[in-house]
């Protein structure tokens, strides 16, 4: 009987360690909290949720396929996709009232890394515009993170961080796009081109 009992335990564990997942988190090392949003990177099926002193997060879908790209002499890594429900603490209202009036409201968002490949220095957001498949548009002034992506980057740097946008529609767009600034060297001269980089919200 005990040994019946101890074996459907130790099945029923087993097997829930092969079907249950865990996030990755290992892109974030040396990345330091974004202070305005908790964060999203245990969340893993829809409707998960994590709550801080910052307020809570939830999952409304997600894609976690890795993607690189090059844009002249800068290596983007987009580690996922994703769309979240946030509500605040009241603490951190004022911070959203630039951006928003709703108390409640979903962000499509994105965590990657930045590396200048190149040998001199050079100006670049990978966020100037970014829409939705739904229509939705923004521009870099309307960026929910502020994670300190845009801006200078020295020869061999690397800036890690998330970029997120507020939608003022209630829907789940299939995928988001981000169009990338052109590439300025320290005499503000174009590097490269800027180009569209379209992040699938689902599998």
């Amino acid at each position: 009987m005990h040994k019946n009992l101890w074996l459907i335990t130790f099945f029923t564990l087993l097997l829930f360690g092969c079907t249950a997942k865990e996030a990755d988190t290992s892109y974030l090392k040396n990345y330091v909290d974004n202070p305005q949003i908790t964060s999203d990177a245990k969340l893993i099926e829809p409707n998960d949720r994590q709550s801080s002193s910052k307020g809570s997060v939830e999952l409304t879908q997600a894609n976690f396929e890795k993607q690189e790209f090059t844009v002249g002499p800068m290596k983007l890594t987009f580690y996922d996709a994703k769309q979240i429900q946030v509500t605040p603490d009241i603490s951190m209202i004022d911070y959203f009232h630039v951006l928003t009036t709703d108390e409640e409201f979903s962000i499509v968002k994105t965590f990657l890394s930045i590396e200048n490949m190149g040998n001199e220095l050079v100006q670049f957001n990978p966020a100037a515009f970014a829409t939705t498949s739904t229509g939705e548009q923004w521009t870099w002034e309307q960026e929910a993170y502020l994670d300190e992506l845009n801006g200078a980057y020295e020869p061999g740097q690397t800036k890690k961080g998330n970029v997120g946008f507020i939608l003022e529609k209630k829907e789940k767009p299939k995928n988001f796009t981000l169009q990338t600034s052109d590439i300025f060297d320290a005499k503000k001269d174009i590097v490269s081109s800027g180009t569209k980089i379209t992040l699938p919200l689902t599998d």
